[in-house]
């Protein structure tokens, strides 16, 4: 192997993982559920709508690990869950928590 990264391989230095577009009625257990399937998760913070207080579709996940955050982002980028395509990668950067 020539040592360049090809553009399916997940490589990253950090364990967070922004996920969106997942459905909705997901309660923060099943999203736990879901999501420890691929490592130790620390700590999940869903963002809230602005508007109404109630949880988005997008939540900001810490994972114990690095490999568990890629694990992660491969199983789980663009695949399907309960009728929408989840959207699934490496969180450079951090909101307050």
């Amino acid at each position: 192997m020539s040592g360049e990264a090809t553009e399916s391989a997940v490589v990253t230095e950090t364990p967070f993982v922004s996920i969106s577009n997942f459905p909705f009625f997901l309660s923060n257990e099943d999203l736990q559920r879901i999501l420890e399937i691929y490592g130790t998760v620390v700590k999940i913070h869903r963002m809230k709508d602005w508007r109404t207080g109630d949880n988005a579709d997008m939540a900001l996940v810490i994972y114990a690990d690095n490999e568990s955050a890629n694990r992660c982002v491969a199983a789980l980028n663009e695949e399907e869950i309960l009728g929408r395509k989840v959207k699934c990668c490496i969180a450079h950067w951090l909101p307050v928590l």
